[in-house]
């Protein structure tokens, strides 16, 4: 061993301050910061490794206890007239409009109704509007909005004015905006999609698209990650690759800044451009580092510049893929039969979705196993659109008219794929991986490291398989009774099977979607609609485009197409009772189950 060994950063030492700074920022310590940046520089001035790790979990930890002190703050309601900037582009949620925007120091969640929505709708990151409304106090339990950084809530009344954003936000609002305006040549299915794919803007994407993705376990291609990033270097690259090196790595990091503007500074995509820039400057010196080191030495980077950072399920899912990638896909691929492109592509696939297995089914209650051959099939696709996009897309905007819709044939035909992929596999009855199974795949994993003999390994392989195979026997099996499946919604399930949906106005879509799916219902006799209001008609109109429905009750006046008001009386529905007691809003119609079903 050299006398120098001991005092450089190993790379188990890298991923133990990676992981000591994760859950420094998370817990967060009260001191004040200065003591472990004294430290951090005493450290990197001596090499001293070990206190270097120290220091900077330590660090980690102070700056999130201050971050989380920030998030604290008291806002007095008052009223506001003032300018503010727009900080994240707005939503449509039901009738409102929804954004952040900037006053002062201050980072707020806006909601507008009527015509200050109207006129918010259209504004994009950077741009300045002049505001009156009500300052008010945040939800205290909002992890969503400790993410953001949001500090209070504005209730417009009444939007005056509006400025342009400064250049460079002006420059990458022009971007999106050329993009979009050639994607208005795709159908708007495809046009919310392939903003998705390009630049990871899903506001315009259909609920049922939306869950056709999430239930396929592609809802990943639809969030700039750092694919994206890697797709953009591969672009620049025949323009880069007459300069010297420095001159190179630096207009590829600007490039992949602007990116991360264009972007709206996505972590996964935040995580790729600070990989490469790391990665740039280490060849700039003349060294070799491995790549799991630059992973966590990334990931350092980030908490410390961004404690809240460590709230992101984005982040958290986008380091566990790309580490999964870097240590278990070389394995994996060696050991996979087949032609040596499939197998490789097909290992990047296993040994993401292995990695991130724990958090998604943690954060969602699930993983849908169709996700493995689901991204098989959809990621040649998904590469093309992205690429395509950044290029014949922009000619796309310029040029407009029949030259826009010829440029997004391509487009087009990617994104049908893609989409008939994820509606195929959301569909399919294979199930979820929930917490029970990660257990069974984890213990077999270590009986089949741990075993000496083929017997144990053959032991480990049936565990695995028998994990592996229960989801998809047990799909769609809800029982009888009756479940609060999401907000606003409920399922009654009879013994022969029987399914009646009850709709309240508080329903969404997307969680209607989600939670049917989940619980594997495939047809629905009646569906009530208790309020009969529009938010009401926008689930019905989901659910039917992708379950079968046989009835539709909701009250008198009420406003969901194909639905009828039921007389006062007993009904029979499959083994249900249902007496209607009320039909006026709300409608009064409780399933029992039958007496004699």
């Amino acid at each position: 061993m050299s006398p120098r060994s001991g005092r450089v950063l190993t790379d188990t030492g890298a991923i133990a301050m990676a992981l000591g700074s994760f859950v420094g920022a998370m817990v967060g310590w009260s001191i004040t910061v200065w003591i472990p940046v004294a430290a951090v520089l005493v450290a990197l001035v001596w090499r001293r490794p070990l206190m270097l790790v120290v220091a900077v979990v330590v660090l980690a930890a102070a700056l999130g206890a201050r971050s989380e002190r920030g998030l604290a703050v008291h806002v007095r309601e008052r009223e506001v007239r003032d300018w503010v900037t727009v900080v994240r582009d707005p939503e449509q949620f039901g009738a409102a409009t929804r954004l952040d925007v900037r006053l002062g120091r201050m980072r707020l969640e806006v909601s507008a109704y009527g015509a200050p929505a109207r006129q918010l709708s259209g504004l994009l990151v950077g741009e300045r509007v002049e505001i009156t409304g009500t300052l008010r106090q945040r939800l205290a339990d909002a992890p969503w909005l400790d993410q953001r950084h949001v500090v209070a809530r504005l209730d417009v009344r009444e939007v005056t004015a509006t400025l342009p954003a400064k250049w460079p936000y002006s420059w990458a609002n022009a971007l999106r905006r050329t993009l979009h305006r050639g994607a208005g040549s795709l159908d708007p299915e495809h046009r919310g999609l392939f903003t998705g794919f390009v630049f990871g803007d899903d506001r315009d994407q259909p609920s049922t698209v939306a869950d056709d993705f999430r239930g396929a376990g592609l809802g990943h291609l639809l969030a700039v990650s750092g694919e994206n990033v890697a797709f953009v270097a591969a672009l620049l690259a025949p323009l880069l690759s007459r300069l010297d090196f420095r001159l190179r790595f630096a207009s590829l990091t600007a490039a992949l800044a602007f990116f991360a503007l264009v972007t709206r500074f996505e972590p996964s995509v935040l995580r790729a451009i600070v990989m490469a820039s790391i990665a740039g400057l280490v060849a700039a010196m003349g060294r070799t580092v491995s790549t799991r080191r630059i992973i966590a030495l990334t990931c350092t980077v980030l908490v410390l510049v961004d404690p809240v950072i460590t709230r992101s399920v984005g982040f958290q899912l986008s380091v566990l893929a790309t580490a999964g990638i870097v240590e278990l896909a070389p394995s994996i691929a060696a050991r996979l039969p087949g032609p040596r492109w499939l197998a490789l592509g097909a290992s990047v696939t296993i040994a993401a979705q292995l990695a991130v297995a724990p958090v998604e089914v943690a954060r969602f209650g699930g993983m849908p196993l169709a996700a493995l051959p689901a991204n098989i099939l959809a990621a040649p696709a998904a590469g093309p659109i992205m690429m395509w996009g950044l290029t014949g897309g922009i000619i796309a905007g310029l040029l407009g008219g029949s030259i826009a819709r010829l440029m997004h044939l391509p487009t087009r035909v990617l994104i049908w794929w893609v989409a008939a992929v994820a509606r195929s596999a959301a569909h399919a009855p294979f199930g979820e991986l929930r917490t029970r199974h990660l257990v069974v795949l984890l213990s077999a994993a270590c009986v089949f490291a741990l075993a000496r003999t083929a017997v144990g390994r053959r032991l480990a392989i049936a565990l695995a398989v028998i994990a592996l195979l229960q989801p998809p026997l047990t799909f769609g099996h809800l029982a009888a009774g009756q479940y609060p499946l999401a907000a606003g919604i409920t399922v009654a399930r009879g013994l022969d099977g029987t399914t009646v949906l009850t709709i309240h106005d508080t329903a969404r879509a997307r969680s209607t979607l989600e939670s049917l799916r989940r619980g594997g219902v495939r047809h629905i006799a009646l569906v009530v609609a208790v309020d009969g209001g529009r938010a009401s008609g926008e689930v019905v109109r989901a659910v039917r485009s992708r379950l079968e429905i046989d009835d539709i009750w909701a009250p008198a006046e009420h406003q969901i197409r194909g639905a009828r008001t039921p007389q006062l009386g007993f009904y029979r529905v499959g083994s249900f009772d249902i007496e209607v007691t009320s039909t006026s809003a709300p409608l009064a119609a409780m399933p029992r189950v039958a007496s004699d079903p």
